[in-house]
């Protein structure tokens, strides 16, 4: 088995487990790796622990991702999988990464964590 075969079969042993020190830092290491398929089991372990340090991680992790000239598909599975465990305490960031994005594609990117933001407001 090579090298990229191992590293994918540990992330995503870890979807369906508890959260532990030990496979946060197996997910940060999988979320560094060249490899977009690592990086998004990573995000999908992070996603179904869904607690705050996992949205935060995620975050953290799409903010940079757009700065990269390629990521649109790891970027995708960031928003996706941030849509259903944001709330409202993470209102402002979204909205200030929407409109910072400098064209209508990225901000396209971003819809399913707008469309979900509708489900904080106060009307």
């Amino acid at each position: 088995m090579n090298d990229l075969s191992v590293e994918a079969d540990e992330v995503k042993d870890l979807i369906g487990r508890r959260a532990t020190p030990e496979r946060r830092r197996v997910l940060d290491r999988a979320l560094a790796s060249k490899w977009e398929g690592t990086q998004a089991h990573a995000i999908k372990a992070l996603a179904e622990w869904g607690d705050r340090e996992s949205v935060e991680t995620i975050r953290k992790y799409l903010v940079a991702a757009f700065d990269r000239k390629k990521g649109w598909f790891v970027r995708g599975v960031a928003i996706r999988a941030l849509a259903p465990i944001i709330g409202p305490e993470d209102v402002d960031w979204v909205q200030h990464l929407y409109s910072s994005r400098p064209n209508e594609l990225e901000r396209h990117e971003l819809r399913h964590l707008i469309d979900r933001l509708s489900a904080f407001r106060d009307d």
